[in-house]
């Protein structure tokens, strides 16, 4: 069994120190937003303060692969995700008229369950609590590495990561703090191999309304519609909730001044 330090405690890093728990590791996870997990998925989305995630209101979708992954290796998130109310999608469900037969048996595997980012975080959240060999801290930033003797000759060997409450060890350490990750600047500064970082900007402006109803509309059409200049995008939400995004590139005149930069 080792012990390991998963830095980031957003969906990937959760989703990460629950896999690792669940092949017996003792696992902490460090989260630099202080809030708590909110009591219910109405209140994540209403009150949870994640200043470190920008998105954290805008539009968030998952997909079939991610349904596939959790009903084999974390059920117990899917369920969660079921009882926070999220939402059944099936793509294939509003077929054309032209379509009169039946969709083949095997297509059920393009359903997914999705969610607003909130109540999916929520989700998440409230199954890692609740694991035995998790450790989650939320309130901490991590300021840095710790080292051990060299592996090799310009090779540093972590052990662990310096924070403003104290020292971490363990035997690993994973890095889940997202595109900001100060993690290329810490292993230079140590004498490290370069890091090969691919990164761009992806140009768009997008401004997103969030909906609801007795239950979501009927999809009639693709979720994707672009219109000369500009895109709309409306994808189901939790709890008979949508939402519509209008979104372009951020150099066309209809996109200034609008809401978020992505």
């Amino acid at each position: 069994m080792a012990s390991i330090v998963v830095c980031g405690g957003s969906i990937i890093g959760l989703a990460t120190g629950l896999l690792l728990a669940r092949d017996g590791h003792a696992v902490t996870i460090l989260e630099h937003d202080p809030a708590p997990v909110p009591d219910t998925a109405s209140a994540a989305w209403e009150s949870w303060n994640r200043s470190g995630v920008p998105q954290f209101h805008q539009p968030h979708n998952l997909f079939p692969r991610s349904r596939h992954i959790l009903e084999a290796e974390l059920p117990e998130v899917l369920a969660a995700m079921l009882a926070d109310v999220c939402t059944w999608v099936d793509m294939l469900a509003s077929k054309p008229p032209a379509i009169a037969d039946d969709v083949r048996t095997d297509d059920d595997r393009f359903r997914f369950v999705t969610g607003r980012r909130p109540v999916l975080e929520h989700a998440v959240a409230t199954v890692t609590e609740n694991v035995a060999g998790i450790t989650v801290r939320r309130g901490v930033r991590v300021r840095g590495l710790l080292t051990g003797p060299d592996v090799a000759p310009g090779v540093p060997h972590v052990v662990g990561v310096d924070t403003d409450t104290g020292e971490f060890r363990a035997d690993l350490v994973i890095d889940a703090m997202g595109r900001k990750s100060p993690l290329v600047d810490w292993l230079a500064a140590l004498g490290g191999p370069p890091v090969e970082l691919q990164s761009s900007d992806a140009g768009f402006i997008y401004y997103t309304r969030y909906f609801t109803g007795p239950e979501i509309p009927v999809q009639i059409g693709p979720p994707l519609n672009h219109f000369g200049s500009f895109s709309l995008l409306t994808i189901a939400g939790d709890n008979a909730t949508w939402s519509t995004t209008v979104w372009a590139a951020n150099g066309t005149p209809c996109a200034q001044g609008t809401a978020q930069r992505e």
